[in-house]
């Protein structure tokens, strides 16, 4: 009982470290947002400390990922000149 107890503890502990990560977003409140209706993905370059973050299926499916976002949001997606770019 008492070994069940400690490893349930050990457990709880690893897995909240393990959603602990902190994130943050930054924009301008003074920009009215609901002006833009078209974005457009931009190349860009993945910089993580892990090497398997570093890949190109890793930068497609944030770049699906984003394309779903934004689309939910009203935004139409733009194959040239766009009101937001996103690298």
């Amino acid at each position: 009982m008492r070994i069940e107890l400690y490893a349930v503890c050990l457990s709880v502990m690893f897995v909240q470290s393990a959603f602990a990560q902190k994130i943050t977003t930054e924009f301008d409140e003074a920009v009215d947002f609901a002006k833009f209706k078209t974005f457009a993905i931009r190349d860009g370059s993945l910089k993580s400390p892990s090497p398997a973050l570093n890949s190109e299926l890793t930068k497609k499916r944030i770049e699906a990922s984003l394309d779903r976002a934004l689309t939910a949001k009203g935004l139409t997606k733009a194959a040239g000149s766009a009101d937001l770019n996103v690298f």
